[in-house]
Parts: C-alpha cells; sequence; structure tokens
C-alpha cells in the first residue's frame, strides 16, 4: 500500500524552516525510500526531482479558487492529485503546505475518503503553539502579507482563529494523525525535524546541512510591524508590502522588541482556546508513547 505523508503546519510553527530542511534533504529522503516531489505548475501534477520548499501548493490551489463555493465541486482534481502522487516510484510521498492547517477542516474528510477509496495510507502531522504567543505571530504575518490594519490587540480581541479546532478535526477524520507541541519539539536536541523524521521515518539530516533557522522568515519589530499596520490603514496593502521589503533589513530586523501583548489579552486568549489546547496535549502526551 502507498503512503502519503502531509504535513499541514499550523502556520507560525517552524513551517518554512521545515519546508526548507525537506528541500535540501530530498536525496537522502529518496534514499531511505520517500520522495519530497517537485512541482510541475503548468500541467498541475507532481514530478519526483524536488524544486520547490512548499510542494504542498498543488492541493491549496485548487482550494483558493473556491471563494467558499462546495468542497466537492473539486474532489476530482484532488483525485487527480492523488493520482500524481501514487504514481510516483516510492512506497511513501510527503508533501509540505502549512495553509493546508487553516483552510476549510472539511478538507480532511475528503482527503480520507479518496485515500481510502484509491487503497492509500494518510499519514497526516501538524505542530500547534501556544495562543499568547501564536496570535502576535499571526498578526505579525497578516499585516506584512495581507494588509491587517487592526492593532495587535484589537486582532487578538476580536479574531478566534481556528487553528486549533481544525487541527482536532483533522485528527478525528484521519485515522492516523499526529500533533506535536511547537514550543516542546523546538527545545528538543533536534529541533522541530527530529519528530517530523519519526513520522516520515527516515534519518535524521546532518546538523550542518539543515538550512540556518535565522534565515527562515525574518521575524520584524513591534515598530516595523505598526509602521506597516498604519500604511496599510491609510494607503492600502501595496504600500504595506513595499515597506515590508525595506524594513526586511539586517539592520532593522535587529531593532526593538518583537510583537507581544500584555498580560490581560494573553490571560484572556489562554481562557479562550483552554478546552482547545488541552485536548492538543492531551493528544500529545498519549502519542509520545509511539515515539
Amino acid at each position: 500500500m502507498k503512503e502519503l505523508i502531509i504535513h499541514a503546519g499550523s502556520p507560525k510553527t517552524g513551517s518554512s524552516y521545515l519546508q526548507k530542511v525537506f528541500r535540501s534533504d530530498s536525496k537522502n529522503l529518496n534514499k531511505a525510500g520517500v520522495i519530497y516531489p517537485g512541482v510541475d505548475l503548468q500541467n498541475r501534477k507532481f514530478i519526483p526531482e524536488s524544486n520547490v520548499d512548499i510542494n504542498g501548493q498543488l492541493f491549496c490551489h485548487v482550494f483558493r479558487r473556491l471563494n467558499n463555493g462546495d468542497l466537492y465541486s473539486v474532489r476530482g482534481e484532488i483525485i487527480e492529485l492523488f493520482k500524481s502522487l501514487i504514481s510516483l516510484d516510492s512506497h511513501k510521498v510527503f508533501v509540505s503546505d502549512e495553509s493546508l492547517g487553516v483552510m476549510n477542516p472539511l478538507i480532511w474528510d475528503m482527503f480520507s475518503e479518496i485515500s481510502s477509496s484509491l487503497g492509500v495510507k494518510l499519514v497526516v502531522f501538524s505542530y500547534y503553539r501556544q495562543p499568547d504567543t501564536y496570535y502576535p505571530s499571526h498578526w505579525s504575518q497578516v499585516v506584512r502579507r495581507h494588509g491587517e490594519a487592526r492593532s495587535l490587540i484589537d486582532f487578538s480581541k476580536e479574531m478566534n482563529l481556528p487553528t486549533w479546532r481544525n487541527m482536532l478535526h483533522t485528527k478525528k477524520a484521519v485515522g492516523e494523525c499526529f500533533l506535536f507541541s511547537y514550543e516542546s519539539e523546538k527545545c528538543s536536541v533536534n529541533g522541530l525535524e527530529e519528530s517530523a523524521y519519526k513520522v516520515i521515518g527516515a534519518p535524521l539530516p546532518l546538523r550542518g546541512e539543515s538550512p540556518k533557522q535565522e534565515i527562515v522568515n525574518p521575524a520584524l519589530s513591534l515598530q516595523a510591524l505598526t509602521a506597516i499596520r498604519m500604511i496599510n490603514e491609510v494607503y492600502g496593502a501595496e504600500l504595506g508590502l513595499h515597506l515590508n521589503e525595506l524594513l526586511t533589513s539586517k539592520v532593522a530586523n535587529d531593532r526593538g522588541l518583537r510583537a507581544a501583548l500584555p498580560g490581560e489579552v494573553k490571560n484572556m486568549l489562554l481562557k479562550r482556546h483552554a478546552l482547545e489546547i488541552a485536548a492538543c496535549d492531551e493528544i500529545y502526551q498519549n502519542q509520545c508513547t509511539i515515539f
């Protein structure tokens, strides 16, 4: 039976770093019997040779075209992508895209049903982060890339991010689904790679061969993010994106404090997501015996 492994994020849990690891280690993965495939965007199919970090993007391209339409209207396209992966000459195929973790969680019901019908074993793993640090990190990203104009505090109070609920749904929909604590795994000897490679079933890459984490998604200071937010609000996202490019220099990146929430807002977020985090923690602790 073919095995399809999907790394589904979530965002702001080292996904970009891990994807660079996977791509740079693709030849060693091949030796271990795992393909981290590339993508042929023009023909909308997967190819054996790794050529992009985020190779799960073909799935996301399909779902983004829906615009809240009927999810099952694209079932045929998703089946073709599954078949493209199955056709690759390897028992295990592995794809990654953090966006899959924040899309309509019903996609995992579809993935589970399709994999079963095609005789494919589906394995999914995700990382979850504590809400009091996740919200500032998520806000930073949407300010920089999506024209967010609300302040960090307003954003945190008004948004109820579905990240943890989505992962819990995925766990129910997919027979073999693993959730890892971002904070715990990041503090391990081999960082986030260790848990990922345990799921993949391949030896860890040599530390010297891994990409340097500090060059991935450079964080901006709170002052810089506030400047971009104000530009987004007054002048629009296009100018905000340009300002982001200017501020993502080493000098600008090294100055000032990172985005953070005051204590009362942190407590509010921890309370809001308490049940979801407790459920994720329980899954994480229970699966530790597997590894």
